[in-house]
């Protein structure tokens, strides 16, 4: 049996192919046992690609993404069996350049950055090995003394296939005389929505909400400030100009266990704490912007292009943009970050933007809007034959009590006249239950900001028994 530990740069997670099917055993033919590490420069640069890239870059970025999602609740660590090799993924936690080699490397080189924090890593262990497909970085390891391997071997692995999508859009394009056709698929004229007025008779709010505390935090699993304490111990006084001796680097600082207890007990109980009928403004603000979801399909026999799709106010509304939204139903719902000892690494943050945005999305998608005044434009690109693209925009209404209309234009390159409807969304206010309102927070939690969203998802699957 042989184990290896290996640490990747970013290339080779871009460029060879899903994590799952690395070939092992073509470079080091007889392991059985890989550790895998991911320094915290490599993780920074995978997370700026699932976003601007595009491609196969793009999705090779958003697999890694899923493996780091699933690793978040087993320490950034997750396993799995390749072609019959034990595949351990550890994300590592991010290191201050303060604790790194400074002087063997230059730190603001993101190639040597990754080799120091690999060095750290491996401290004095024997073979780690840094594979690499960047010159400069198996450079900068070997100059180091560390083993640097280039996995030439898997260079037929490298070749991405021709995305499908990009694929049938070539083929398409040498269709001549087919003629392209837009409709809006499941399009609904009228639509009521549902808004919370009071709590149904006889519904234990407080019960409900001591419910969802501690959902909350069985999903999240945080230590409480005295188990800190226990595993890590305080920093003590020594002397009158508190002197920290060395051993004490390795304990926790008062002031840091102070303000950890005081947003861990303010956690523990935010919603308890908010009471019924702060807890009730919170639903209605959660509900005062209607969502609206369109679907265009191409339902011709050739691509269209320049597609426009634009959202104007009628009556009764005004059409918002998802960050003000946003901005209006935070619940400055956090969840406390840990402190840990000095010379511990802090832990791994997932430094997601909260407004979710992309800045490139793919040619067959509906962009971004450009919001004027009382009108939201769309646009896409190309859309194929047999394919669909979705939207989605939010209106909020200036009456509750008045019907809210908008208007749906649709236009195209090869579209001889636009589509036009009318949108009709009317609220019905009514007393919320439990069901009524897991179903809301479910449903709109697309409208809070995306960590506090996360948190409300994973409380109320923990409360209704689905894996959080």
């Amino acid at each position: 049996m042989k184990q290896i530990i290996v640490g990747v740069d970013t290339n080779i997670l871009l460029h060879f192919g899903k994590i799952e099917l690395f070939k092992w055993r073509a470079l080091f033919p007889d392991v059985t046992d890989v550790q895998l590490l991911i320094s915290g420069q490599v993780q920074d640069e995978m997370d700026e690609q699932k976003d601007k890239a595009r491609g196969y870059i793009q999705t090779r970025a958003r697999e890694y993404q899923r493996i780091l999602r699933t690793a978040e609740e087993s320490d950034y660590r997750v396993s799995q069996i390749n072609a019959g090799v034990k595949v351990e993924i550890v994300f590592l936690d991010h290191v201050r350049k303060g604790l790194l080699n400074g002087e063997s490397f230059d730190l603001d080189r993101a190639d040597q950055l990754i080799v120091a924090q690999y060095k750290y890593a491996a401290g004095d262990l024997q073979g780690f090995v840094v594979l690499a497909n960047d010159a400069k970085t198996i450079r900068a390891a070997r100059a180091c003394g560390m083993t640097a391997v280039r996995p030439d071997t898997w260079e037929q692995e490298r070749a991405e296939p021709e995305d499908e999508s990009a694929k049938e859009l070539r083929e398409l394009r040498k269709i001549v005389g087919a003629r392209p056709k837009l409709n809006l698929s499941g399009f609904i004229e009228r639509k009521q929505h549902s808004d919370p007025e009071s709590f149904a008779p006889g519904f234990d709010v407080p019960a409900y909400l001591r419910r969802l505390d501690a959902s909350k935090m069985a999903a999240t699993q945080l230590p409480t400030p005295s188990e800190l304490v226990a595993k890590w111990g305080v920093v003590r006084q020594n002397g009158p100009f508190n002197v920290i001796m060395p051993y004490d680097r390795l304990k926790l600082y008062p002031e840091n266990v102070s303000v950890y207890a005081i947003d861990f007990h303010h956690f523990e109980k935010c919603f308890e704490n908010s009471g019924p009928e702060a807890f009730l403004m919170r639903l209605r603000s959660l509900a005062q912007a209607y969502v609206v979801d369109l679907e265009v399909a191409n339902v011709g026999e050739a691509i269209e292009e320049t597609i426009c799709v634009e959202f104007s106010e009628i009556k009764n509304g005004a059409l918002s943009e998802l960050g003000l939204i946003r901005e209006n139903n935070d619940w400055y719902l956090a969840q406390p970050i840990e402190p840990r000892p000095q010379s511990h690494p802090a832990p791994v943050n997932d430094s997601a933007p909260d407004d979710d945005s992309t800045e490139h999305e793919p040619d067959h998608e509906f962009g971004a809007p450009k919001t004027h005044s009382g009108r939201q434009v769309f646009r896409c690109r190309s859309l194929m034959h047999g394919r669909s693209a979705s939207i989605r925009t939010y209106v909020r209404p200036l009456e509750r009590a008045f019907p809210t209309e908008i208007l749906v234009s649709v236009s195209a390159k090869r579209q001889v006249t636009p589509i036009i409807r009318r949108i009709s969304i009317e609220s019905v206010g009514r007393p919320f239950g439990e069901q009524d309102i897991d179903a809301l927070l479910h449903e709109r939690a697309l409208l809070m900001p995306s960590k506090q969203r996360d948190l409300v998802i994973r409380a109320l699957e923990f409360k209704n028994g689905y894996p959080a």
